[in-house]
């Protein structure tokens, strides 16, 4: 299974157990809906997980969406904040 079908699986299952908030609903079906339209997957994570974040800083995330948020950082690391301002760093050789 691909990568990208496989984050389309997990989202898909997210949103099937119920218990979202209806921001944190709305958040997960648009990130189903651009992967589906063929927008990268990275900028899709990226934009899921900061979406996400800010919802838990504001204490609005539900357990079900903290869940979501904390698999989809153990599956996709690389679609962090940091990890992508690193990959943007010139190094020295």
């Amino acid at each position: 299974m691909s990568r990208k079908n496989q984050v389309s699986t997990f989202l898909k299952q997210v949103i099937d157990e119920g218990s979202l908030s209806e921001k944190e609903y709305r958040i997960i079906q648009t990130c189903l809906d651009e992967i589906t339209k063929g927008t990268d997957l990275n900028r899709v994570l990226f934009t899921l997980k900061t979406s996400l974040s800010e919802l838990s800083v504001k204490q609005e995330l539900s357990k079900n969406g903290l869940n979501c948020l904390s698999e989809i950082s153990r599956r996709e690391p690389s679609t962090s904040v940091s990890s992508m301002w690193n990959f943007m760093m010139k190094r020295d050789k």
